[in-house]
């Protein structure tokens, strides 16, 4: 008698594998090519969107970051070469702001006010001139952020820099400065067209992100600056208020 393995036992011995000769059909191919476009397709928006949202945030911090820079290389008394030594500038340092700045000109210069103080007011340099002061930074701000207008206060309320042209609004106030003076870093504002600037008591820039969603609504960002406080920091409005020119 002959002895039949375990595998003959258990009834295997003559089993075959089941094999199938049916592939994919092209419409099946066709849909998981379908599906892997559509996610693909969702993944790439979200992606763009967590972008451009970056960008934005980052250089608002960067614009608040030149500010705050101006500010405390004013209270620690930071000097600059000038005429080979290094002196503490008398009028202090600042960023200046260009609402509307030339192709490849930054939006914010951080400087240090070097240029000779003016015979006329010996005390404060008020002005950036790019030919004479120190440049210390620049930021131009990308497509991603809109830099839409200033907001000055001159002590009494808020004024928005705007003229009417026919149905058209145009920018009237397109530059501005704010300037730290050491040690104490006092703080000195101006704004106003082509370097006729008026002293502010508070300033405020306001940005858009024309990337963001037309289905929720449109958000902007304030950074303002006064005085008082020496310090900048950032207030949320809504873009739609009925009180600013249509964007």
């Amino acid at each position: 008698m002959k002895i039949k393995t375990g595998i003959q036992k258990l009834g295997f011995g003559h089993c075959k594998l089941a094999t199938s000769k049916r592939g994919f059909t092209i419409a099946e191919m066709l849909l998981v090519l379908i599906i892997i476009g559509l996610l693909m397709s969702i993944g790439a928006r979200t992606y763009y969107k967590e972008r451009d949202r970056f960008v934005y945030n980052d250089s608002l911090t960067k614009v608040l970051l030149l500010i705050r820079s101006a500010r405390d290389s004013a209270t620690s008394s930071r000097g600059v070469p000038i005429g080979g030594k290094n002196v503490v500038p008398p009028s202090g340092y600042g960023v200046y702001i260009n609402l509307e700045p030339l192709t490849g000109e930054p939006n914010f210069t951080l400087f240090a006010s070097t240029t000779a103080l003016d015979p006329a007011n010996p005390v404060l340099n008020t002005k950036f001139n790019k030919s004479t002061d120190t440049i210390l930074d620049t930021l131009r701000l990308p497509g991603q952020i809109h830099f839409q207008f200033f907001k000055f206060n001159q002590g009494s309320a808020w004024e928005e820099k705007w003229t009417k042209v026919g149905a058209d609004y145009q920018h009237t106030a397109t530059e501005a400065v704010i300037l730290f003076r050491p040690p104490l870093a006092e703080s000195y504002i101006a704004g106003g067209v082509s370097g006729t600037y008026s002293d502010l008591q508070d300033i405020g820039m306001r940005f858009f992100n024309p990337d963001s969603p037309v289905e929720s609504p449109k958000r902007c960002q304030y950074i303002t600056f006064n005085k008082i406080r020496t310090f900048a920091e950032i207030s949320y409005s809504d873009c739609t208020e009925s009180t600013y020119p249509a964007l």
